[in-house]
């Protein structure tokens, strides 16, 4: 008793067989050009998609970053001003202009965020 798949398969070759020469050769090609062409249809969605994307990041999160590096460096500077303030008055020295730097620097970090 035959299977199903050996069924198939010789009907598949057999449909193969009847094909003309010409089918033959040109079947291939035909395969190949449906092929690029579905290829080809694909890149351009997936460029127009990318293109999409680059827009979104440039208009979008790019300046995000931006901010949050800017909010980064006023804290980091207030920090510096803390630690230059602590300092001035371990050493017993002027502390307002250390003082000044550290409130102006905590005012940009409140700004920024």
């Amino acid at each position: 008793m035959r299977s199903k798949n050996n069924t198939i398969g010789e009907y598949s070759i057999a449909t193969l067989n009847s094909l003309g020469l010409r089918t033959k050769i040109a079947l291939p090609f035909a395969i190949t050009a449906i092929a690029l062409i579905v290829v080809g249809i694909f890149s351009v969605s997936t460029t127009r998609n990318l293109a999409s994307h680059t827009n979104q990041v440039t208009t979008t999160y790019l300046p995000s970053v931006s901010e949050i590096l800017n909010g980064d460096r006023d804290l980091y500077q207030a920090l510096v001003a803390q630690k230059s303030l602590l300092d001035h008055a371990f050493n017993n020295e002027d502390t307002a202009a250390a003082q000044d730097s550290f409130n102006e620097n905590t005012e940009q970090a409140r700004t920024r965020f």
